[in-house]
């Protein structure tokens, strides 16, 4: 008991992050490609049709987001993630009723995207970078395993709710977690600052501990608009936004890929298993590599695996070429958060870390909301997601070229723990 109370009450918040991803991602990204086949069948809905929902949940994500990690900085993590809970429970329990394909269009698209955005990227990288500086990235990188753990554990329970009590009853199921479990974990374990348990980043020991002391205003003002201006916000979010857009498409048909060829949607449900669990093991590596390596380097290398996995699942035409592409694009899936926390806290002033992963998720999922309309859109047209995969693969080529060109802002040594 005593080993446990001397463990940094940051690496709690690490776990903490870890549980209410894998609730957040298990229950959205992935549920997705799983219930498709049923509201096609049922509503005589089109692909383009049902991926409509995930653009508009991408949008308003990518819309919500400079608001929210304004409220999370200037108000409470605590107050947002309890709201955001309880209006995404009210959603999935409306899909759960729903007359018409319309109803679920504008559940997922309008209720439940608050909530994801907080759980799986705003909460983790906001609260863990006021508890981290020197181990950010492997913090952020083991708070990152949650979307994968939930995309191991929750698809094949889900696929078996479905089988067991059918769609509708299993959305109501997970609207009422959602609404109960996660206000309840919030309110027991966030804590918002070091300095309200009296400690510092990093566990580092200090005589006096305060919450940070933020600039004025004005002059916070003023860092947020020069960054706006800055080549690294508009050459970052470009290279994020086709980062988000690539893997929303494949998440959100990954069943669908498989389905498509002939494969029952038990066995189409271990694509997204295979893709967790490949990112669990990566979250952990590129994260590490974040604190350990140029991140610009780090950005580079995801570019290329992606771009290598998009060339893989355009030549596949099996279960077992879907599940080698899949493997291959969960490496930078896993490491990606990790990726985008350090990123922001190495281009920009740690001041505005909130506002400018905000701003810069507000121009990386907005420009990435078409994804899942345009591969529906293709898919309906063509019969196949081949032309979508290229075309990735192409416009991936050109983050990778200007990298190099992306500025390192220039830190103080940190002094090690005393």
């Amino acid at each position: 008991m005593k080993a446990l109370r001397s463990i940094y009450y940051g690496w709690w918040l690490v776990l903490v992050c870890l549980v209410l991803g894998a609730i957040g991602g298990g229950t959205s990204f992935y549920v997705v490609s799983l219930i498709a086949d049923a509201l096609e069948q049922e509503f005589a809905a089109s692909r383009a049709q049902i991926m409509l929902a995930v653009t508009g949940h991408n949008l308003l994500t990518g819309l919500l987001a400079p608001k929210l990690s304004s409220l999370m900085d200037q108000v409470s993590i605590r107050r947002v993630l309890s709201v955001s809970a309880l209006v995404a429970g009210a959603g999935y329990g409306i899909i759960g009723v729903s007359p018409s394909i319309w109803g679920f269009v504008g559940s997922y698209a309008l209720l439940v995207p608050a909530l994801i955005v907080s759980l799986t990227s705003l909460c983790p990288a906001i609260l863990l970078s006021r508890w981290f500086v020197r181990y950010r990235g492997s913090a952020i990188g083991i708070a990152a395993l949650g979307t994968q753990v939930g995309g191991f554990l929750f698809p094949p329970l889900i696929a078996l709710m479905f089988a067991m009590l059918g769609w509708r009853m299993s959305m109501l199921l997970i609207g009422l977690m959602i609404a109960v479990v996660i206000p309840v974990l919030v309110r027991a374990t966030v804590v918002e600052f070091p300095a309200d348990r009296g400690l510092a980043p990093d566990g580092d020991r200090v005589d006096l501990p305060t919450r940070p002391v933020p600039g004025t205003g004005v002059a916070l003002k003023a860092l947020v608009r020069t960054a706006l201006w800055s080549r690294n916000f508009w050459m970052l979010s470009f290279g994020l936004a086709l980062m988000v857009g690539m893997y929303t498409a494949v998440l959100s048909n990954l069943a669908l890929f498989a389905i498509d060829i002939g494969v029952a949607r038990e066995r189409a449900a271990l694509l997204i298993s295979l893709y967790s669990a490949v990112g669990i093991l990566f979250s952990i590596i590129i994260g590490r590599l974040c604190d350990l390596l140029d991140i610009r380097l780090v950005f580079a290398g995801m570019l290329l695996v992606n771009i290598g996995s998009m060339v893989l699942y355009a030549a596949s035409e099996s279960f077992a070429g879907l599940a080698v592409a899949t493997a291959v694009v969960a490496i930078s899936g896993g490491g990606f958060m990790p990726m985008w926390g350090s990123l922001i806290g190495k281009l920009f002033d740690s001041q505005i870390y909130a506002r400018m992963f905000g701003l810069v998720s507000f121009v990386a999922l907005c420009a990435a909301a078409i994804s899942p309309l345009f591969s529906g859109w293709v898919y309906d047209l063509t019969g196949s997601y081949r032309i979508m995969f290229l075309l990735i693969a192409g416009l991936m080529s050109i983050p990778v070229l200007y990298t190099p060109l992306l500025k390192l802002r220039r830190v103080e040594a940190v002094p090690p723990p005393v």
